[in-house]
């Protein structure tokens, strides 16, 4: 496949400034980056250059704006939309792509859960037939995932060049999805996200702090992540993770969705502008001191109001630290598994369910288990759930710990783990890159 010319929209949003310099560095090829205004665009240019830390491709990227747009379309072997997660928003981006399109172009959209046979609808028989959802994960330079999805209709030879041509040339470490509200990544990791949220709101007052400086102690690096969960929420979006929640409480009841439901202290920081990292404040937020310094803050649920972060004791986390310094991962493992604390028990619970939900939406939602592994581990920064699986004990071990864990035997101990005896086929992914030897 070969693909000269690009149309990027909604270039100057975090995702799509960035995508635009992979492409053009990736693909070498021109890009036109469509916003609602040239200086936005020209912004978006400087995002995209840092973001792939290549001043060279700076001649391949063109500032352009909605006006362009039927010309930008017109030229393009491939139309990437990256606009607003909204499905009206969208779709009347699509009709005025629809209309201007010339026969063989490429569409696709970033959507991270948004039906694509919904959003396919506009085009004729020809442009459904070449119309994917391609979910780029952020930041995409570090995080390799892509989630491919098409549909019945989709033309199954450019279906397959294009698969080939992500992974080869975009150099994205891509599965096939089922077209499922928030495809395979979002929907593991959301429904992780949401629930260590529920906790914190549980949990808001305990150990002289609580909440979700409290999660995030309990769930951090040391337990298989690059970022803890909800600094995770933060850095991706409150409105975000509500969007994505939304969807998947409304379309996707099956496995433990049912009892997902948004905190309400994320949704009143939402309905404040407090949206996390990108507006400056929301589960965490940066004070400056009078003497030049800068202090984290945490929003603490129960008093309304951000206070310093607060250091937990938490004795199973430090011997497990201790065990990664010299890359003993099982033994760490086994601290874990051995200590009889709230917090351990709350970190196994956590840990298993990951697990097991990881396997379930996988063969639910894409080929096999191993696409979840891909999905975690290069989207997500987590270790793979098969690695996971494997140092819990696999399912026996996995068993034995739900057996022991009321608030697990309610939750998933009616499942079939049965899921957890298939094997996985792709290369395995070191998992020890994912442990962090640090709290």
């Amino acid at each position: 496949m070969v693909i000269n010319t690009i149309t990027v929209i909604g270039a100057n949003g975090a995702v799509g400034s960035q995508v635009c310099g992979l492409l053009a560095a990736f693909c070498n090829a021109k890009v036109f980056m469509v916003s609602r205004s040239m200086e936005k665009s020209i912004a978006a240019i400087e995002q995209a250059v840092k973001s792939v830390r290549a001043d060279s491709i700076r001649p391949l990227l063109v500032p352009m704006t909605y006006h362009e747009l039927p010309e930008c379309v017109q030229q393009s072997d491939w139309v990437f939309e990256s606009v607003a997660e909204d499905l009206a928003v969208k779709l009347e981006i699509n009709t005025h792509i629809a209309k201007n399109r010339r026969v063989g172009t490429i569409v696709s959209s970033g959507t991270s859960g948004l039906s694509i046979e919904e959003l396919a609808a506009v085009f004729n028989e020809e442009g459904r037939s070449l119309y994917f959802g391609t979910h780029f994960f952020n930041p995409p330079y570090n995080l390799p995932f892509m989630e491919f999805t098409q549909m019945q209709w989709s033309n199954p030879v450019v279906a397959t060049d294009f698969y080939d041509y992500l992974q080869s040339v975009v150099l994205r470490k891509t599965v096939q999805t089922n077209d499922k509200a928030a495809f395979l990544g979002n929907r593991i990791g959301f429904l992780f996200l949401n629930e260590v949220a529920q906790f914190a709101e549980i949990h808001k007052k305990c150990s002289g702090g609580g909440g979700i400086d409290y999660l995030d102690a309990i769930l951090g690096p040391f337990t298989g992540r690059s970022m803890a969960p909800l600094n995770t929420v933060d850095f991706v979006g409150l409105d975000i993770h509500v969007a994505i929640m939304e969807n998947l409480i409304e379309k996707a009841p099956e496995f433990f969705s049912g009892e997902q439901k948004i905190p309400q202290f994320v949704t009143r920081l939402v309905s404040q502008g407090r949206l996390g990292r990108k507006s400056g404040s929301g589960l965490f937020k940066m004070e400056y001191l009078p003497d030049g310094s800068k202090q984290k803050m945490v929003y603490d649920i129960g008093l309304d109001s951000y206070r310093p972060l607060q250091k937990y004791i938490l004795p199973y986390a430090d011997r497990m630290v201790t065990y990664l310094q010299d890359g003993l991962y099982q033994e760490a493992i086994d601290v874990l598994l051995a200590d009889s604390s709230d917090e351990a028990s709350i970190c196994r619970y956590f840990l298993v369910k990951y697990v097991v939900c990881s396997y379930i939406s996988a063969l639910e939602v894409a080929e096999s288990v191993d696409s979840a592994d891909i999905a975690m581990a290069y989207g997500y920064g987590w270790v793979p759930p098969t690695s996971l699986c494997f140092l819990l004990g696999g399912r026996v071990g996995i068993e034995n710990i739900i057996e022991r864990d009321i608030r697990l035997k309610e939750s998933i101990g009616s499942l079939d783990l049965s899921v957890l005896d298939n094997e996985r086929t792709y290369p395995p992914i070191d998992y020890r890159r994912y442990f962090k030897a640090s709290r």
